[in-house]
């Protein structure tokens, strides 16, 4: 007998018979860490990236489906006659999001069944009869995506559904009380929307009242879309679960339409970073579209735009809905095709130009340890942190002590489903220093910063030309062909490096000397030619802007 855990490990936890659904079930004390690590080392990933990409690819398919099956009920509750692109634009990252769960933990669960078919199996977890109800996107994301008994309860629910021979156990009651997140106020609906990083309030007038001028442009189709192979088969059991989950706001659509301006057509709207949980404006902007609205997108982060091999999440979301869409320096990303159109970044721009008052610190940061499946492509999945956090220990105990004495790390925001960073550099490393200061605002002042991904600080530093030494797991992070050229370039000068030992060994090599190696001609070029692709800067971002806006 083995039996399937959803949730916390018991206290008699025994790899041999417990069988974890996830890296979530060790989330606790710092000896549940360490079952961790030794449930890992003997049971071994389950997931692997391609296993994952697939359920990734899989949910975008799943999601197109369903909202071709949605819209006729959607329109029928809302007595709406939106289009599917219409609640492509409000689903997609709701949807996105659940099937990739749902299909996580159903690869786990198989996997299982695998490897003991001739064992009896048991399920503990939440009572599969148990309704969730989520009143908007970001009250999903707070008390879906991030609690680990509404993991829990999918896995019941697909044993329900799919494995009748595993016997279901205990039916648990959640415990966990919801997040609350303050109720969407209907506020007016701007040409830009979603915030636009860097933008100080005069810029930001002058974008809208362009916006606001342009009539008509030269670009009237929206970006390509990538085709997506509709599943063969899903079932009315999985459908079902997956509609009563929508989002109470999805059914609610006339309550969020600003009413000041359902006769006002705006021709254009610029945003991009909102289209994820801010159902306020996905409604409002998804209902400009219809009505005939261009809507230009803009990168607002570092993680893989432009240099990342797949980033079909964000593809769906926010390429495909853009007529255009505004990059910091890139022109085509992999497979995905679109109006990808390069201007320099407001936010990068910002930092590029602020005065920077150095200090003799290294500032090493990494990415989130989340032990939630949650997101693919932005961070290493649940079942690869153990070398990422192996890695990350490796180069601490390389570097040399006075590397170490001058060494400040950052720990990334701290939630309960995630590895406590801080707790357990602090039991191997009693001396090693932290903060809790904004990163760049560390960045800025550092002598050099150190990060193990490639995420929106590390593309700061290279933008802002900060001394900056990176590593990490190609198979976590993998580039696309165009963008392996730059990052074999900034290997060959030392920016970067594919393990945390060669790194180690530069930081002790230059020492104290980091301007000396951080000045070379090689060195120089190699940023240079990365900040153009990816991080690309200017004193006058605004001119280039409107005058972008001015030619559409």
């Amino acid at each position: 007998m083995i039996q399937i855990i959803t949730l916390k490990i018991p206290d008699d936890f025994d790899y041999q018979v417990h069988k974890p659904l996830g890296a979530h079930c060790f989330l606790g004390s710092l000896e549940d860490f360490k079952k961790y690590k030794q449930s890992y080392l003997n049971f071994g990933s389950t997931i692997n990236f391609q296993d994952q990409k697939g359920i990734n690819d899989r949910s975008c398919q799943y999601s197109k489906y369903f909202i071709h099956k949605a819209t006729p009920e959607l329109n029928k509750i809302n007595k709406t006659s939106y289009s599917e692109r219409f609640f492509e634009i409000l689903l997609y990252p709701f949807l996105i999001n659940i099937f990739n769960i749902i299909l996580y933990q159903k690869s786990h669960i198989q996997k299982i069944i695998e490897l003991h078919k001739d064992v009896d199996i048991e399920i503990v977890g939440i009572d599969p009869n148990h309704n969730y109800e989520f009143h908007d996107s970001y009250n999903y994301h707070l008390n879906g995506t991030f609690n680990p008994e509404f993991h829990s309860w999918i896995a019941m629910k697909l044993v329900k559904l799919y494995f009748k021979d595993i016997k279901i156990l205990h039916c648990l009651k959640p415990q966990n009380n919801f997040k609350s997140n303050p109720q969407i106020q209907k506020q007016p609906f701007m040409h830009i929307n979603g915030g636009l990083t860097g933008t100080g309030w005069l810029s930001k007038l002058l974008l809208n009242l362009v916006l606001s001028c342009k009539q008509s442009s030269r670009f009237n189709k929206n970006n390509c879309k990538y085709d997506l192979i509709e599943p063969k088969k899903v079932d009315k059991g999985l459908f079902e679960m997956v509609f009563e989950l929508f989002p109470e706001s999805t059914k609610k659509i006339n309550y969020y339409i600003n009413d000041k301006q359902k006769t006002y057509i705006k021709k254009f709207i610029l945003g991009s970073e909102s289209l994820y949980h801010d159902d306020y404006v996905k409604i409002n902007v998804a209902d400009k579209i219809e009505k005939g609205a261009r809507l230009i997108g803009y990168q607002h982060g570092g993680v893989n735009y432009g240099f990342g091999s797949s980033n079909l999440n964000t593809a769906l979301i926010e390429y495909y809905p853009s007529t255009i869409f505004i990059t910091w320096g890139w022109k085509e990303q992999a497979e995905y095709q679109g109006n990808f159109i390069p201007l320099p970044s407001p936010y990068l721009s910002k930092a590029a130009g602020a005065k920077k008052n150095k200090t003799n610190k290294i500032i090493f940061a990494g990415c989130r340890m989340v032990l939630l499946p949650n997101k693919f492509d932005s961070q290493p999945n649940p079942e690869k942190l153990i070398k990422y956090w192996n890695w990350k220990l490796d180069l601490l105990k390389k570097l040399h002590k006075t590397g170490l004495d001058n060494l400040i790390v950052k720990p990334y925001p701290q939630s309960p489903n995630e590895i406590p960073e801080r707790k357990l550099l602090s039991m191997q490393f009693p001396k090693l220093q932290f903060s809790h200061e904004n990163l760049e605002s560390l960045i800025k002042k550092s002598a050099l910063y150190l990060t193990d991904y490639p995420g929106t600080p590390f593309v700061f530093s290279m933008a802002g030309n900060i001394p900056t030494v990176c590593f990490w797991d190609n198979e976590n992070f993998p580039f696309n062909l165009s963008a392996k050229r730059s990052l074999q370039t900034l290997k060959e000068c030392k920016i970067y490096h594919t393990n945390p030992r060669s790194a180690a060994e530069h930081l002790n090599t230059i020492g104290s000397d980091i301007m000396d190696w951080w000045m070379e001609k090689n060195v120089q070029e190699a940023r240079k030619d990365f900040a153009h692709q990816y991080a690309r800067t200017s004193r006058t971002w605004y001119v280039d802007w409107i005058k972008f806006i001015v030619r559409l």
